[in-house]
């Protein structure tokens, strides 16, 4: 996720780039509630395990499908990139 540009170990996901990717699903304000309080509520020293848990706590229902939409296009634009 920090490739992606969508983590920080100091704060956990990126509530406002992750929210202005999703815009335009209509939902920014509860997307962000919801990425704020997964972030805070499973805080811990473990990084990896930090985001794996803030992720399935914030990854239930259609902010999951959007997640895994964005990353497939991302690494479809970079496999298209690396193919020319």
């Amino acid at each position: 996720m920090s490739q992606l540009g969508l983590w920080s170990d100091a704060t956990g996901y990126k509530v406002d780039r992750i929210g202005k990717l999703f815009a335009k699903k209509g939902v920014p304000v509860e997307l962000e509630t919801l990425l704020r309080f997964c972030n805070e509520s499973k805080r811990q020293e473990n990084k990896d395990k930090w985001a794996l848990d803030a992720y399935k706590c914030a990854a239930r229902g259609q902010l999951a499908q959007w997640i895994q939409q964005y990353i497939k296009q991302i690494y479809s634009n970079k496999q298209k990139s690396t193919s020319r």
